[in-house]
C-alpha cells in the first residue's frame, strides 16, 4: 500500500484501466482480445464499479490481492512441508520486491500469484484423494489461472510432471485425467 499512488499509471496499467472503463458491451468484445487476462478484467471492472476508477482505487484491488496471496502461500508452504516452512514462504512473498511492485500495479500478476498458491494445494488434494470435489475445486483453480495470466496455463504440464514422478494407481491417475480434460474443453 506505501506510496501506491505517488506516480501515474503507465503503459499497461493505462490499457488495463482503458478496458475496465468501457461500457459492459465493448468491456466484454474487448475480451476477445485478452482472453489469458480475462479474468483479472472483470474481477478488476467489479471493483471499480464499488470503489472507484482513480489510480489509487484499481492499485488497491492487485495490493489486497497480493496481501491474500501471502496468506495462500503461507497455506501452501505449510501444508507441503510444516508451518515453519508456511511463514517462512509468506515472508519471503511479503518481501519480494517483484511481488510489492506487482501488487502495486494495475495488471494480472498478483492474482496469477494467488491463484497458483491456491491451485497447488488443490492440486495435492486432488491427488491425495481424487474425489469429485476435490477434482472439482483443482480444476476450476487452474481454469482460473489460465485465464488470469498465458504463464498459468504451464501449470498443467507442470503438474503432470508430479503426477508421473508420483505414479498413482491406474484409477487415480484416470480421474486426474479426466479432470484435465474437462479443464482443457
Amino acid at each position: 500500500i506505501y506510496k501506491i499512488g505517488d506516480y501515474s499509471l503507465w503503459g499497461d496499467e493505462g490499457f488495463s484501466a482503458a478496458v475496465v472503463m468501457q461500457s459492459w458491451r465493448p468491456f466484454w468484445l474487448s475480451l476477445i482480445y485478452e482472453p489469458t487476462t480475462a479474468v483479472y478484467f472483470v474481477l478488476l471492472k467489479l471493483w471499480t464499479l464499488c470503489f472507484g476508477s482513480g489510480d489509487v482505487a484499481l492499485r488497491s484491488f492487485s495490493a489486497l490481492i497480493g496481501i491474500v496471496a501471502i496468506v495462500a502461500i503461507y497455506y501452501f508452504g505449510k501444508r507441503l512441508f510444516s508451518r515453519r516452512t508456511g511463514l517462512i514462504a509468506a515472508a519471503m512473498t511479503a518481501l519480494c520486491p517483484a511481488q510489492i511492485w506487482y501488487s502495486q500495479e494495475v495488471r494480472g500478476y498478483s492474482l496469477y500469484v494467488l491463484l497458483s498458491a491456491l491451485c497447488w494445494p488443490a492440486f495435492l488434494a486432488a491427488l491425495r484423494n481424487p474425489r469429485s470435489q476435490n477434482l472439482s475445486i483443482w480444476s476450476v483453480l487452474t481454469v482460473l489461472t489460465g485465464y488470469c495470466h498465458f504463464i498459468g496455463l504451464g501449470i498443467i504440464p507442470a503438474q503432470w510432471v508430479c503426477i508421473a514422478i508420483r505414479r498413482p494407481d491406474s484409477h487415480i491417475a484416470k480421474r486426474l485425467a479426466l479432470a484435465t480434460a474437462a479443464r482443457s474443453v
